[in-house]
């Protein structure tokens, strides 16, 4: 009788655990997806749109991912409107040109 109430027991700890899992699951469909297309885009503002909703879906106790997946979005339109669809070349690009024009600005100042 003893080992039929520990089976019992053992039982109900098991389907909880499983419905546990299942839940969990559930949770994680949405940032897979989205780690997937991280791995499939090659633009660069594909992959942050998808990083942004990645934060804002990730179940975490603080608020801190949406705020940050918002920003991003926010931040992304942005630069989606201002430029265009953005590559990871065009950044590299924008960068190269940058650094130029500092080290130009600073060779008429110090010399």
């Amino acid at each position: 009788m003893v080992i039929v109430k520990k089976v019992a027991s053992l039982s109900k700890e098991l389907e909880e655990h499983c419905r546990l899992l299942i839940d969990i699951n559930q949770n994680l469909k949405a940032p897979k997806k989205v780690v997937r297309s991280l791995l499939r885009k090659s633009e660069l503002s594909h992959k942050l749109n998808a990083l942004g909703l990645g934060l804002i879906l990730l179940p975490e106790p603080t608020e801190i991912g949406d705020i940050v997946g918002f920003s991003l979005l926010a931040f992304i339109r942005l630069l989606d409107k201002l430029y265009g669809s953005l590559s990871i070349e065009d950044v590299v690009q924008k960068a190269n040109d940058e650094i130029n024009k500092l080290s130009f600005y600073k060779e008429q100042i110090f010399n």
